[in-house]
Protein backbone atom coordinates (compact mmCIF):
# COMPACT_ATOMS: atom_id res chain seq x y z
CA UNK A 1 0.00 0.00 0.00
CA UNK A 2 1.24 3.44 -0.51
CA UNK A 3 1.49 6.09 1.86
CA UNK A 4 1.30 9.64 0.89
CA UNK A 5 4.84 11.24 1.75
CA UNK A 6 5.59 13.48 4.23
CA UNK A 7 6.05 17.21 3.97
CA UNK A 8 6.97 19.79 6.21
CA UNK A 9 3.16 21.24 5.95
CA UNK A 10 1.76 17.80 7.13
CA UNK A 11 4.39 17.58 10.15
CA UNK A 12 3.44 21.12 10.88
CA UNK A 13 -0.12 20.20 11.07
CA UNK A 14 -0.02 17.03 13.34
CA UNK A 15 2.41 19.18 15.89
CA UNK A 16 -1.14 21.17 15.93
CA UNK A 17 -3.60 18.74 16.13
CA UNK A 18 -6.21 21.37 15.27
CA UNK A 19 -8.47 20.48 12.66
CA UNK A 20 -9.35 24.30 12.34
CA UNK A 21 -5.78 25.12 12.15
CA UNK A 22 -5.60 22.93 9.10
CA UNK A 23 -9.37 23.68 7.42
CA UNK A 24 -8.00 26.67 5.28
CA UNK A 25 -5.10 24.83 3.68
CA UNK A 26 -7.53 22.12 2.89
CA UNK A 27 -9.63 24.41 1.55
CA UNK A 28 -6.83 26.27 -0.90
CA UNK A 29 -5.37 22.60 -1.63
CA UNK A 30 -8.96 21.73 -3.02
CA UNK A 31 -9.13 24.51 -4.82
CA UNK A 32 -5.62 24.51 -6.22
CA UNK A 33 -6.05 20.95 -7.38
CA UNK A 34 -9.61 21.71 -9.02
CA UNK A 35 -7.75 24.66 -10.75
CA UNK A 36 -4.92 22.51 -11.83
CA UNK A 37 -7.25 19.98 -13.65
CA UNK A 38 -8.95 22.09 -15.21
CA UNK A 39 -6.36 23.54 -16.82
CA UNK A 40 -4.61 20.29 -17.80
CA UNK A 41 -8.06 19.40 -19.17
CA UNK A 42 -7.92 22.38 -21.27
CA UNK A 43 -4.28 21.87 -22.72
CA UNK A 44 -5.45 18.71 -23.62
CA UNK A 45 -8.51 19.67 -25.71
CA UNK A 46 -6.12 22.29 -26.90
CA UNK A 47 -3.81 19.51 -28.43
CA UNK A 48 -6.25 17.32 -29.60
CA UNK A 49 -5.38 17.06 -33.30
CA UNK A 50 -8.11 14.73 -35.05
CA UNK A 51 -6.73 13.72 -38.42
CA UNK A 52 -7.48 11.06 -40.99
CA UNK A 53 -6.86 7.40 -40.32
CA UNK A 54 -4.25 7.47 -43.57
CA UNK A 55 -3.10 10.56 -41.78
CA UNK A 56 -2.57 9.26 -38.68
CA UNK A 57 -0.83 5.75 -39.68
CA UNK A 58 1.67 7.74 -41.52
CA UNK A 59 2.25 10.05 -38.94
CA UNK A 60 3.40 7.54 -36.57
CA UNK A 61 5.86 6.54 -39.07
CA UNK A 62 7.43 10.80 -40.17
CA UNK A 63 7.60 11.21 -36.37
CA UNK A 64 9.34 7.47 -34.74
CA UNK A 65 11.00 5.98 -38.02
CA UNK A 66 14.21 7.67 -36.97
CA UNK A 67 14.45 6.43 -33.72
CA UNK A 68 16.69 3.14 -33.60
CA UNK A 69 14.02 1.14 -32.07
CA UNK A 70 11.85 1.42 -34.67
CA UNK A 71 11.52 -1.69 -36.64
CA UNK A 72 11.73 -1.31 -40.23
CA UNK A 73 9.16 -3.94 -40.73
CA UNK A 74 6.18 -1.37 -38.83
CA UNK A 75 6.82 0.79 -41.46
CA UNK A 76 5.58 -1.14 -43.94
CA UNK A 77 2.65 -2.25 -42.37
CA UNK A 78 1.67 1.02 -41.44
CA UNK A 79 1.83 2.07 -45.28
CA UNK A 80 0.27 -0.83 -46.22
CA UNK A 81 -2.87 -0.22 -44.14
CA UNK A 82 -2.73 3.41 -44.11
CA UNK A 83 -3.19 2.34 -48.31
CA UNK A 84 -6.51 1.12 -47.24
CA UNK A 85 -9.85 2.36 -48.96
CA UNK A 86 -12.02 1.53 -46.30
CA UNK A 87 -10.18 2.72 -43.27
CA UNK A 88 -13.06 4.93 -42.35
CA UNK A 89 -15.59 1.97 -42.19
CA UNK A 90 -13.27 0.30 -39.42
CA UNK A 91 -11.86 3.55 -37.66
CA UNK A 92 -14.12 6.40 -37.92
CA UNK A 93 -13.17 9.69 -40.49
CA UNK A 94 -10.55 11.17 -37.80
CA UNK A 95 -8.44 9.71 -34.95
CA UNK A 96 -7.19 12.01 -32.73
CA UNK A 97 -3.00 11.44 -32.99
CA UNK A 98 -2.30 13.32 -29.36
CA UNK A 99 -4.83 10.49 -27.69
CA UNK A 100 -3.70 7.39 -25.67
CA UNK A 101 -7.13 6.60 -25.63
CA UNK A 102 -7.94 6.88 -29.53
CA UNK A 103 -4.54 5.04 -29.39
CA UNK A 104 -6.40 1.74 -27.41
CA UNK A 105 -9.75 2.12 -29.73
CA UNK A 106 -6.96 2.03 -32.61
CA UNK A 107 -5.21 -1.17 -31.48
CA UNK A 108 -8.80 -2.97 -30.91
CA UNK A 109 -9.61 -1.95 -34.46
CA UNK A 110 -6.30 -3.75 -35.67
CA UNK A 111 -6.81 -6.85 -33.25
CA UNK A 112 -10.23 -7.49 -35.15
CA UNK A 113 -8.88 -7.09 -38.40
CA UNK A 114 -5.81 -9.54 -37.25
CA UNK A 115 -8.05 -12.34 -36.44
CA UNK A 116 -9.66 -11.65 -40.01
CA UNK A 117 -6.46 -11.32 -42.19
CA UNK A 118 -5.00 -14.57 -43.67
CA UNK A 119 -1.51 -12.75 -44.80
CA UNK A 120 1.47 -14.00 -43.88
CA UNK A 121 3.31 -12.79 -42.59
CA UNK A 122 -0.03 -10.33 -40.65
CA UNK A 123 0.69 -7.20 -40.99
CA UNK A 124 -2.06 -6.24 -38.38
CA UNK A 125 0.83 -7.90 -36.05
CA UNK A 126 3.45 -5.48 -37.00
CA UNK A 127 1.17 -2.70 -36.79
CA UNK A 128 0.16 -3.14 -33.28
CA UNK A 129 3.24 -3.05 -32.26
CA UNK A 130 4.21 -0.55 -34.17
CA UNK A 131 1.10 1.99 -32.16
CA UNK A 132 1.90 0.23 -29.28
CA UNK A 133 5.65 1.30 -29.15
CA UNK A 134 4.91 4.92 -30.39
CA UNK A 135 2.70 5.61 -27.35
CA UNK A 136 4.60 3.56 -24.76
CA UNK A 137 1.35 1.45 -24.19
CA UNK A 138 2.28 -1.67 -23.02
CA UNK A 139 1.59 -5.22 -24.48
CA UNK A 140 -1.89 -6.88 -23.79
CA UNK A 141 0.62 -10.05 -22.61
CA UNK A 142 1.25 -8.59 -19.03
CA UNK A 143 4.18 -7.92 -17.40
CA UNK A 144 6.65 -10.62 -19.03
CA UNK A 145 5.82 -12.63 -22.09
CA UNK A 146 6.67 -13.41 -25.82
CA UNK A 147 4.13 -10.99 -26.67
CA UNK A 148 3.62 -10.85 -30.44
CA UNK A 149 6.36 -12.90 -31.20
CA UNK A 150 6.34 -15.88 -34.05
CA UNK A 151 9.47 -17.66 -35.05
CA UNK A 152 7.26 -20.36 -36.41
CA UNK A 153 7.45 -18.65 -40.23
CA UNK A 154 10.90 -18.15 -42.31
CA UNK A 155 10.71 -14.72 -41.66
CA UNK A 156 10.51 -13.84 -37.38
CA UNK A 157 7.76 -11.13 -36.61
CA UNK A 158 6.22 -9.56 -33.48
CA UNK A 159 8.33 -8.46 -30.33
CA UNK A 160 8.50 -9.82 -26.93
CA UNK A 161 8.01 -8.01 -23.33
CA UNK A 162 11.02 -7.99 -20.74
CA UNK A 163 11.66 -10.49 -18.45
CA UNK A 164 10.72 -9.96 -14.71
CA UNK A 165 14.26 -9.54 -13.74
CA UNK A 166 15.22 -7.10 -16.39
CA UNK A 167 12.01 -4.76 -15.88
CA UNK A 168 13.09 -5.10 -11.84
CA UNK A 169 17.09 -4.08 -13.10
CA UNK A 170 16.23 -1.61 -15.59
CA UNK A 171 13.91 0.43 -13.74
CA UNK A 172 12.02 3.78 -15.27
CA UNK A 173 10.74 6.84 -14.75
CA UNK A 174 8.08 8.82 -16.17
CA UNK A 175 8.70 8.94 -19.72
CA UNK A 176 11.26 6.65 -20.41
CA UNK A 177 11.53 3.82 -22.28
CA UNK A 178 13.99 0.56 -22.04
CA UNK A 179 16.24 1.81 -25.40
CA UNK A 180 18.56 -1.30 -26.58
CA UNK A 181 21.81 -0.50 -27.67
CA UNK A 182 21.52 -3.34 -30.75
CA UNK A 183 18.26 -2.78 -31.91
CA UNK A 184 15.68 -5.92 -30.85
CA UNK A 185 15.07 -5.64 -35.05
CA UNK A 186 18.50 -6.48 -35.19
CA UNK A 187 18.69 -9.54 -32.69
CA UNK A 188 15.94 -10.75 -34.45
CA UNK A 189 16.74 -10.97 -37.54
CA UNK A 190 20.39 -12.20 -36.82
CA UNK A 191 18.77 -14.93 -35.27
CA UNK A 192 16.48 -15.44 -38.51
CA UNK A 193 19.63 -15.92 -40.87
CA UNK A 194 21.47 -17.94 -38.53
CA UNK A 195 18.80 -20.61 -37.94
CA UNK A 196 17.98 -20.90 -41.74
CA UNK A 197 22.05 -21.85 -42.35
CA UNK A 198 23.41 -22.85 -38.83
CA UNK A 199 20.29 -24.41 -37.36
CA UNK A 200 22.39 -26.78 -35.53
CA UNK A 201 24.48 -24.49 -33.91
CA UNK A 202 21.89 -22.26 -33.19
CA UNK A 203 19.63 -24.67 -31.10
CA UNK A 204 22.52 -26.25 -29.61
CA UNK A 205 23.59 -23.31 -28.43
CA UNK A 206 20.50 -22.01 -27.00
CA UNK A 207 19.67 -25.80 -25.60
CA UNK A 208 23.75 -25.94 -23.93
CA UNK A 209 23.03 -21.93 -22.04
CA UNK A 210 19.39 -23.44 -21.15
CA UNK A 211 21.19 -26.15 -19.44
CA UNK A 212 23.64 -23.47 -17.34
CA UNK A 213 22.67 -20.21 -17.30
CA UNK A 214 24.34 -17.56 -15.66
CA UNK A 215 23.22 -14.98 -12.85
CA UNK A 216 20.27 -13.32 -13.71
CA UNK A 217 19.92 -14.82 -17.11
CA UNK A 218 18.64 -17.89 -15.06
CA UNK A 219 15.60 -15.97 -13.87
CA UNK A 220 15.24 -15.19 -17.05
CA UNK A 221 15.16 -18.40 -18.64
CA UNK A 222 12.83 -19.42 -16.35
CA UNK A 223 10.04 -16.91 -17.03
CA UNK A 224 10.67 -18.08 -20.43
CA UNK A 225 10.42 -21.89 -19.63
CA UNK A 226 6.79 -20.63 -18.10
CA UNK A 227 5.57 -18.53 -21.24
CA UNK A 228 6.19 -21.91 -23.23
CA UNK A 229 4.08 -24.20 -20.44
CA UNK A 230 1.31 -21.48 -20.61
CA UNK A 231 1.17 -21.75 -24.20
CA UNK A 232 1.56 -25.39 -24.28
CA UNK A 233 -1.27 -25.67 -22.12
CA UNK A 234 -3.45 -23.30 -24.62
CA UNK A 235 -2.88 -25.60 -27.71
CA UNK A 236 -2.94 -28.69 -25.23
CA UNK A 237 0.72 -29.76 -26.94
CA UNK A 238 2.38 -32.90 -25.09
CA UNK A 239 5.22 -33.05 -27.01
CA UNK A 240 8.00 -34.93 -25.10
CA UNK A 241 10.89 -32.53 -26.11
CA UNK A 242 11.03 -29.06 -26.85
CA UNK A 243 10.25 -27.85 -31.13
CA UNK A 244 12.77 -25.19 -33.05
CA UNK A 245 10.60 -22.84 -32.84
CA UNK A 246 9.84 -23.04 -28.87
CA UNK A 247 13.89 -22.59 -28.32
CA UNK A 248 13.88 -19.60 -30.73
CA UNK A 249 11.65 -17.71 -28.63
CA UNK A 250 12.75 -18.67 -25.58
CA UNK A 251 16.24 -17.57 -26.74
CA UNK A 252 14.95 -14.26 -28.51
CA UNK A 253 13.13 -13.56 -25.33
CA UNK A 254 15.91 -13.48 -22.85
CA UNK A 255 18.38 -12.12 -25.42
CA UNK A 256 15.67 -9.03 -25.86
CA UNK A 257 15.95 -8.73 -21.99
CA UNK A 258 19.83 -8.70 -21.84
CA UNK A 259 20.68 -5.57 -19.54
CA UNK A 260 24.24 -4.90 -20.93
CA UNK A 261 21.98 -4.12 -23.96
CA UNK A 262 20.01 -1.60 -22.26
CA UNK A 263 19.44 1.59 -21.08
CA UNK A 264 16.54 3.80 -19.65
CA UNK A 265 16.37 6.48 -21.62
CA UNK A 266 13.23 9.31 -23.62
CA UNK A 267 10.49 7.06 -25.36
CA UNK A 268 11.15 8.68 -28.79
CA UNK A 269 14.57 10.62 -29.68
CA UNK A 270 12.67 12.04 -32.58
CA UNK A 271 14.92 12.64 -35.84
CA UNK A 272 18.13 13.62 -33.74
CA UNK A 273 20.16 10.52 -35.30
CA UNK A 274 18.55 11.01 -38.59
CA UNK A 275 19.64 14.51 -38.69
CA UNK A 276 23.22 14.33 -37.47
CA UNK A 277 23.58 11.75 -39.80
CA UNK A 278 22.80 13.30 -42.99
CA UNK A 279 24.26 16.61 -41.70
CA UNK A 280 27.70 14.47 -41.62
CA UNK A 281 27.69 12.82 -44.59
CA UNK A 282 27.48 16.34 -46.27
CA UNK A 283 29.96 17.33 -44.38
CA UNK A 284 32.01 14.59 -45.71
CA UNK A 285 31.08 14.43 -49.16
CA UNK A 286 32.15 18.24 -49.50
CA UNK A 287 35.89 16.81 -48.88
CA UNK A 288 38.33 16.59 -51.62
CA UNK A 289 41.76 17.28 -49.87
CA UNK A 290 43.93 16.59 -47.32
CA UNK A 291 43.84 20.15 -45.82
CA UNK A 292 39.88 19.79 -45.87
CA UNK A 293 40.04 16.52 -43.68
CA UNK A 294 41.69 18.60 -41.55
CA UNK A 295 39.72 21.63 -41.45
CA UNK A 296 36.69 18.90 -40.81
CA UNK A 297 38.45 17.31 -37.59
CA UNK A 298 39.24 20.12 -36.33
CA UNK A 299 35.33 21.37 -36.96
CA UNK A 300 33.71 18.39 -35.28
CA UNK A 301 36.50 18.32 -32.47
CA UNK A 302 34.99 21.54 -31.06
CA UNK A 303 31.68 19.10 -31.28
CA UNK A 304 29.10 21.93 -31.18
CA UNK A 305 25.28 21.42 -31.17
CA UNK A 306 22.75 18.92 -29.94
CA UNK A 307 24.31 15.86 -27.45
CA UNK A 308 24.18 13.63 -30.38
CA UNK A 309 25.36 15.54 -32.56
CA UNK A 310 28.49 15.99 -30.22
CA UNK A 311 29.18 12.86 -29.55
CA UNK A 312 28.33 11.54 -32.86
CA UNK A 313 31.19 14.03 -34.51
CA UNK A 314 33.87 14.07 -31.85
CA UNK A 315 34.34 10.31 -32.36
CA UNK A 316 33.78 11.16 -36.28
CA UNK A 317 36.68 13.72 -35.56
CA UNK A 318 38.99 10.88 -33.99
CA UNK A 319 38.79 8.40 -36.98
CA UNK A 320 38.94 11.09 -39.47
CA UNK A 321 42.85 12.09 -38.34
CA UNK A 322 43.05 8.47 -37.19
CA UNK A 323 42.46 7.46 -40.74
CA UNK A 324 43.83 10.59 -43.07
CA UNK A 325 47.05 10.59 -41.23
CA UNK A 326 47.76 6.84 -42.40
CA UNK A 327 46.55 7.56 -45.91
CA UNK A 328 48.47 11.06 -45.73
CA UNK A 329 51.66 9.45 -45.13
CA UNK A 330 50.90 6.89 -47.87
CA UNK A 331 50.74 9.55 -50.35
CA UNK A 332 53.71 11.38 -49.11
CA UNK A 333 55.39 7.83 -49.51
CA UNK A 334 54.51 8.05 -53.33
CA UNK A 335 55.40 11.32 -53.85
CA UNK A 336 52.32 13.76 -52.92
CA UNK A 337 51.53 13.11 -56.84
CA UNK A 338 48.58 15.54 -57.33
CA UNK A 339 46.34 12.86 -59.04
CA UNK A 340 46.52 10.43 -56.30
CA UNK A 341 44.78 12.97 -53.52
CA UNK A 342 41.53 13.07 -53.76
CA UNK A 343 41.10 9.16 -54.81
CA UNK A 344 43.16 8.58 -51.51
CA UNK A 345 41.22 11.25 -49.20
CA UNK A 346 37.86 9.69 -50.89
CA UNK A 347 38.87 6.63 -49.62
CA UNK A 348 39.20 7.39 -46.42
CA UNK A 349 35.26 9.62 -46.55
CA UNK A 350 33.75 6.67 -47.69
CA UNK A 351 35.41 4.78 -44.44
CA UNK A 352 34.33 7.45 -41.91
CA UNK A 353 31.00 7.46 -43.76
CA UNK A 354 30.53 3.50 -42.99
CA UNK A 355 31.48 4.38 -39.39
CA UNK A 356 28.93 6.96 -38.79
CA UNK A 357 25.72 4.85 -39.85
CA UNK A 358 27.35 1.89 -38.38
CA UNK A 359 27.37 4.00 -35.26
CA UNK A 360 24.53 6.09 -35.56
CA UNK A 361 22.61 2.93 -35.75
CA UNK A 362 24.02 1.54 -32.76
CA UNK A 363 21.73 3.49 -29.90
CA UNK A 364 24.20 4.80 -27.77
CA UNK A 365 22.97 8.37 -27.31
CA UNK A 366 21.63 9.40 -24.23
CA UNK A 367 19.97 13.04 -23.01
CA UNK A 368 22.98 14.49 -21.58
CA UNK A 369 26.55 13.84 -20.86
CA UNK A 370 26.65 11.90 -17.91
CA UNK A 371 23.94 9.36 -19.38
CA UNK A 372 26.32 8.98 -22.81
CA UNK A 373 29.24 8.39 -20.48
CA UNK A 374 27.73 5.31 -18.90
CA UNK A 375 25.91 4.31 -22.07
CA UNK A 376 29.32 4.78 -23.90
CA UNK A 377 31.16 2.55 -21.00
CA UNK A 378 27.78 -0.09 -21.10
CA UNK A 379 28.04 -0.71 -24.68
CA UNK A 380 31.71 -1.67 -24.81
CA UNK A 381 30.71 -5.05 -22.47
CA UNK A 382 28.73 -6.57 -25.61
CA UNK A 383 31.40 -5.10 -28.45
CA UNK A 384 32.33 -8.06 -30.31
CA UNK A 385 29.59 -10.13 -30.28
CA UNK A 386 27.50 -7.03 -31.36
CA UNK A 387 30.10 -6.42 -34.14
CA UNK A 388 29.14 -9.83 -35.72
CA UNK A 389 25.61 -9.52 -35.18
CA UNK A 390 25.71 -6.18 -36.95
CA UNK A 391 27.99 -7.70 -39.52
CA UNK A 392 25.81 -10.34 -40.64
CA UNK A 393 22.44 -8.26 -40.57
CA UNK A 394 23.67 -5.33 -42.92
CA UNK A 395 25.35 -8.08 -45.20
CA UNK A 396 22.82 -11.24 -45.20
CA UNK A 397 24.44 -12.78 -48.35
CA UNK A 398 27.21 -13.60 -46.43
CA UNK A 399 25.87 -15.40 -43.50
CA UNK A 400 26.88 -18.97 -44.99
CA UNK A 401 30.88 -18.01 -45.07
CA UNK A 402 30.11 -16.77 -41.23
CA UNK A 403 32.01 -19.75 -39.02
CA UNK A 404 29.59 -21.65 -36.90
CA UNK A 405 31.95 -20.34 -33.66
CA UNK A 406 31.23 -17.18 -34.84
CA UNK A 407 27.83 -17.95 -34.13
CA UNK A 408 27.73 -19.71 -31.23
CA UNK A 409 30.15 -16.64 -29.51
CA UNK A 410 27.41 -14.16 -30.66
CA UNK A 411 24.62 -16.56 -29.35
CA UNK A 412 26.01 -17.27 -25.66
CA UNK A 413 26.67 -13.46 -25.28
CA UNK A 414 23.87 -12.52 -25.73
CA UNK A 415 22.19 -15.01 -23.98
CA UNK A 416 24.42 -13.96 -20.69
CA UNK A 417 23.00 -11.31 -18.51
CA UNK A 418 26.57 -10.80 -16.61
CA UNK A 419 29.99 -10.69 -18.51
CA UNK A 420 31.53 -14.53 -18.94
Amino acid sequence: MRTRPVTARSRDRGVAGSSAATAPDRRRDIAWLQRTAGNQATVRLLQRTPVAPADYFKGIVAKSAADPEWDPKWTRALNGIAARDDLAVHFGATIDDASESDAARVIRVLTGLKVLSYEKPNPYIAAIDAVRWHFGIESNSGGSGFGSLDTSGKEFEGRPAFPAITQATITLKAGQHRRHILAWHDIREFMQLAYGVHRDTVITTIAQVADRPGPGADMAFADAWEHVMKGREKTHNTAPTLSDPEWLKIALFVMNGNPRNLWPGKGRINSALNTAQMAMNEKLAAVTTFAGLGQLAEEWMAGKGKEVYKTATRAAAEMLMQEGTKVYSLWEYQGRRPDQEQPLVKDVVSRVSRHIVSNLEIDVFGDNKEQNEHIQALSKQLLEPRMIIDNVVRNPGLIAAVEPRFIAFAIREFLSYAPT
